[in-house]
Parts: structure tokens; sequence; C-alpha cells
């Protein structure tokens, strides 16, 4: 869950690290660590584009289940 969060709070924050760590208390290199293993799970291409915006809309939607 705790990459879902990274995921969500990054696009919030208009893909700024800092703006999404801060918005996690996390340090900002932690955060590129978890976006880094986001990459590596999701694949080539997976921070880009359209998959970009599917993969925060499936982020939010499961965020939002899970309250």
């Amino acid at each position: 869950s705790r990459l879902v969060e990274t995921l969500a709070a990054w696009h919030d924050a208009g893909t700024s690290l800092k703006g999404a760590a801060d918005a996690l208390g996390v340090h900002p290199k932690t955060l590129r660590d978890q976006l880094d293993r986001i990459a590596d799970l999701l694949g080539p291409g997976a921070m880009e584009g359209d998959k970009r915006l599917l993969y925060y809309l499936a982020a939010r939607w499961w965020l939002w289940n899970q309250s």
C-alpha cells in the first residue's frame, strides 16, 4: 500500500519529488527509491503519458476503496 500512496502523492504534487516527499513525510531520496521500485514493478514506460495517468487513477481508486 505504501507504493500506491507514493504514486498518488507524486502525481498529486505535479510529479514534484519535494512536494510529494513533504506530503508523505519522507526524504526525497526515499521517495525516488519508491518511484524506482514502482517503475521496476510496472515495466517500461509506466511513468509516462497515458500509462502514468492510468496508474494514477488506479491508485486513487484503490485508496478510495480502502477507506
